[in-house]
């Protein structure tokens, strides 16, 4: 090769180096371009290809959870007939406590009070009066724990009702 650039005159030696300089421009034109994407080994997508690449590639991280939005749950239900008394149970400030009752015939007494665990229902005053309804229709009532949450129990005098008590907590 040696004698065959020799054998070139000065007009050929120019065109010749002119052609090396635009080739090894172009190289490293296309160099940097790769290296300003941020991609020096994955080749460029076909002309067909439907994939379009918009920007340096992220970091894969781990999907988020949504945070679930708070609403009011039913923790504790309780349903009966007549008198009643029921084990004990947690209630917290804020939870609602929904009763109901349905009456069968003309009685209608209808009284649910919360204890605290280990008191008498017949010696001390209740943690919390429900409902105190004599000679009146059911309805439905909410009562809402304003005091410290505590372990309670629920008594219920009733005459001929079906009743429900449902502790409900926002969470």
């Amino acid at each position: 090769m040696a004698k065959q650039w020799g054998s070139l005159s000065q007009g050929g030696k120019i065109a010749s180096g002119v052609v090396a300089l635009i080739v090894v421009c172009a190289c490293c034109a296309g160099a940097l371009a790769l290296a300003a994407n941020g991609n020096t080994s994955t080749p460029r997508a076909s002309a067909n290809s439907t994939a379009t690449r918009t920007g340096p590639t992220a970091t894969a991280q781990p999907p988020t959870a949504t945070a679930k939005p708070k609403t009011w749950v039913t923790v504790k239900h309780l349903a009966g007939s007549g008198n009643s008394q029921s084990d004990t149970f947690d209630v917290k400030t804020g939870d609602h406590i929904l009763t109901s009752c349905t009456a069968s015939d003309s009685a209608n007494l209808f009284i649910a009070d919360l204890y605290l665990k280990g008191e008498s229902a017949g010696n001390n005053s209740p943690y919390a009066e429900l409902v105190s309804r004599a000679n009146e229709p059911c309805s439905k009532d909410t009562y809402t724990v304003q005091q410290d949450g505590a372990t309670v129990y629920l008594r219920v005098q009733a005459d001929s009702i079906q009743w429900t008590v449902d502790i409900q907590r926002f969470q």
